[in-house]
């Protein structure tokens, strides 16, 4: 007999969310834009504290809150990270002679004007699995590489949409770039003195808008959604039936 593990947590009434309340989240989720264009004012260091401790009231994996936030608000820092990823991209670009990474630097070029311009940068480092209990887990369900398996990058993910929120809430924009990410890593931990464990997963830039980007498409529910319906399968019966041995 396996030993059991309980957590004894404090249970509380779920507030009652007014029909207003309901109105203002989907508010938020359906008009939030990615804007890429800001106007050349500086946002109070203290609103940006107050974005990112919104930030972290995401859930996280065992509420491990493994991501770790760097935030350049100054000419002189903003400056200093887009500059290694300009030289990091010029690198590159001198070393492709045939050409073959075009297209790549053509698109990275896209995103270097939003972050130059960005009064605020934000950097989004998580530390990512597999940790022990993963192992174990994927070990004894044989359900793959732990490296597939990576709670604490999606819990960053729930982090910076947090954070997209709250910075649409307050007046705002932000928009979260991947691109940077090759051009950054292996030298941002040491220049910023963080530990190597932590990896860079986002650049979020942030500042007022200065654009109205044009409503994107959006699929359809019907084709992103599926809702399980009729009897459960023989197949599934299997998986349930104890396998020799238990």
């Amino acid at each position: 007999m396996g030993r059991g593990v309980h957590f004894v947590m404090d249970r509380v009434a779920p507030p009652a969310v007014s029909p207003s309340e309901q109105a203002v989240f989907q508010w938020l989720a359906v008009t939030r834009r990615s804007v890429r264009v800001y106007e050349r004012r500086e946002v109070p260091r203290e609103l940006t504290r107050a974005l990112v401790d919104l930030a972290g009231r995401a859930p996280s994996n065992f509420n491990r809150q493994p991501w770790r936030f760097v935030v350049a608000d100054t000419p002189a820092w903003c400056d200093a990270v887009n500059g290694l990823i300009r030289r990091a991209v010029e690198r590159v670009e001198q070393s492709d002679t045939a050409d073959e990474l075009f297209h790549v630097l053509s698109h990275v070029k896209t995103w270097l004007y939003p972050l130059e311009t960005s009064p605020v940068l934000v950097l989004a480092f998580y530390k990512p699995s597999p940790e022990y209990l993963d192992e174990q887990l994927s070990t004894i369900l044989e359900s793959g590489g732990v490296a597939h398996y990576n709670p604490n990058l999606l819990s960053l993910g729930m982090a910076i949409q947090n954070l997209l929120l709250a910075a649409h809430a307050h007046g705002l924009s932000a928009c979260m770039h991947s691109g940077p990410l090759p051009f950054l890593r292996g030298q941002i931990n040491r220049l910023l003195r963080l530990p190597p464990q932590l990896q860079l997963a986002g650049l979020i830039s942030l500042g007022y808008p200065a654009e109205t980007p044009k409503v994107p498409a959006h699929r359809d529910l019907d084709r992103t959604t599926t809702f399980l319906e009729g009897p459960v399968h023989d197949e599934w019966r299997a998986v349930h039936a104890p396998t020799e041995g238990e």
